[in-house]
């Protein structure tokens, strides 16, 4: 073999599904040549297939377990082409994939420009089940740029996810995809020029309360969120904490992985220190926490609402509108309709001893359809209702 001088990258599998294992490498000079070798018994090797790109520096070779679900499995080159002067290369990514018995088909995935100033072109790419769907992305490594891919078709691709590493000017960038934290998403491990940074895909996010919030106690507050797809979310649960995170107490579980929002009864009483915990589960787990602290206020006993007013809320049809019959017996009342992102959409304000019907209309008033929450303030007393219009 150091006779032959073959590459210094290599992919290993049964790329053809014959049985026999192949492995494959190619040439780290200016020929581009990609090999396959076949195993076809004890300490035996067959060249099969030679394709030529003709592309130089072809040292990153990785394999991937059926990127675009057609059940094949896939071998991948990297090459690096300087243009015009050493400060500026192009980088390519082709992939292989059988179409016959110790025959493949040669795909380019995509290719970039970049802006060096490297002597050497060393970078290792990988493939790996990033967003827990059974399916692998591409995780493709250049010495400036990652790159993740994923399948929308049978040898089609996107490019769904970059970063620009910060780590240095090393020229070495090499890639690994595991589950570090054993929660059922693999992370992507990025190592070089002496750093390591590592990345998991992004479930749910906190929006609110996200710091600087002031909550009363025993009031009602919407708790926001967001989710994201991929990776797929079953369900939620939802926990708060008194002392900067340290530690959490529940407050929901089993909430539909469908829901953005939940009517949480603030508990009465006082820190300083609140933060909001949710865990969202699909194929794996992961969670998010407010961003910064959030205030809760103990006080007093508040009077029931039923001895401060009556409301009744119906919904009319034919008309598209809302109607609010409230019977005030209290103090001032205010009424806030806000929609789902906190923007206040109408106020209105009752006397105390006055009876007042209110019609929200949802055409006149141009109010899109979706879900509105109804929040109802009194001196003693705060009521958030949630409606659908």
């Amino acid at each position: 073999w150091r006779k032959v001088n073959y590459g210094s990258g290599f992919a290993f599998g049964d790329f053809d599904g014959d049985r026999l294992k192949e492995f494959v490498t190619a040439s780290p000079g200016s020929s581009g040549r990609v090999f396959v070798f076949e195993n076809t018994g004890d300490n035996q090797y067959q060249l099969i297939k030679v394709d030529t790109v003709r592309l130089p520096n072809g040292i990153d070779v990785f394999s991937g377990n059926d990127v675009d679900n057609d059940g094949k499995p896939e071998f991948f080159v990297g090459f690096a082409q300087v243009v015009d002067d050493k400060f500026i290369w192009d980088f390519y990514l082709y992939m292989w994939e059988a179409v016959g018995n110790n025959n493949y088909e040669r795909m380019l995935i995509d290719q970039t420009r970049i802006s060096l100033n490297i002597s050497s072109t060393g970078r290792r790419s990988k493939c790996g089940d990033i967003d827990g769907d059974g399916v692998e992305e591409i995780i493709w490594a250049t010495p400036m740029i990652l790159f993740c891919y994923k399948a929308i078709g049978n040898n089609q691709f996107q490019r769904v996810w970059w970063w620009r590493q910060d780590h240095g000017d090393d020229e070495e960038v090499n890639i690994n995809i595991y589950d570090l934290n054993k929660n059922g998403y693999n992370e992507i491990i990025v190592q070089g020029s002496g750093r390591t940074s590592i990345f998991e895909v992004e479930a749910v996010q906190v929006l609110r309360p996200n710091g600087g919030e002031i909550f009363s106690g025993n009031s009602q507050e919407v708790i926001r969120w967001k989710t994201f797809y991929p990776p797929r979310c079953d369900s939620l649960s939802l926990y708060y904490s008194t002392d900067n995170g340290r530690t959490y107490h529940l407050i929901a579980s089993g909430i539909p992985g469908r829901e953005t929002t939940y009517l949480w009864q603030v508990p009465n009483i006082s820190s300083d220190s609140c933060k909001i915990r949710i865990v969202a589960y699909g194929p794996g787990w992961q969670f998010d926490e407010s961003d910064g602290v959030f205030r809760i206020r103990e006080t007093g006993i508040k009077e029931e609402i039923s001895k401060t007013f009556h409301m009744d809320i119906s919904r009319n049809l034919m008309k598209d509108e809302i109607r609010l019959n409230i019977d005030n017996l209290g103090d001032d009342l205010e009424i806030e309709i806000y929609n789902l992102s906190g923007r206040l959409i109408k106020n209105y304000y009752v006397k105390p001893a006055q009876k007042v019907i209110l019609i929200l209309d949802r055409k006149k008033e141009r109010i899109p359809r979706g879900i509105y929450f109804l929040k109802l303030s009194s001196k003693n007393y705060q009521k958030i209702i949630k409606f659908i219009f």
